[in-house]
């Protein structure tokens, strides 16, 4: 019964995990495929508790949303104000030497990949 316990939560933790690093809706097939699983119904399961952990709880920053196929860890409302005004005051900072530097390359010769572009720096 422990082991069980201690692997569905393994198993919550690496969804958590996921969609945390991936910043943006993943589906199931997705977390699936990810992390190497085929019980689809076990990650569903997960899922659940993990929404009831972040959803249930008014003191976390972070909310688990989902629609009929996607998933994705997103700010809290209480700070979604905020969060957009920082986002509008950073679009207008300007590019650092080496972005102009990497913009120029793309522009002279065309899409480029890594390590083209570092064979100019």
């Amino acid at each position: 019964m422990l082991i069980i316990f201690i692997m569905d939560a393994l198993l919550q933790q690496q969804i958590e995990a996921v969609l945390f690093w991936k910043q943006e809706p993943m589906s199931l097939q997705d977390i699936c495929s990810f992390l190497s699983l085929d019980n689809k119904e076990k990650v569903k399961k997960s899922i659940g508790a993990l929404r009831k952990k972040y959803n249930e709880d008014t003191t976390s920053g972070i909310r688990l949303i989902s629609d009929e196929q996607t998933y994705a860890l997103v700010t809290d409302n209480c700070i979604s104000e905020k969060i957009a005004l920082s986002e509008e005051k950073n679009k207008d900072k300007e590019l650092s030497k080496a972005a102009l530097e990497t913009l120029a390359i793309i522009l002279y010769r065309g899409p480029v990949t890594t390590s083209v572009s570092k064979d100019y720096f």
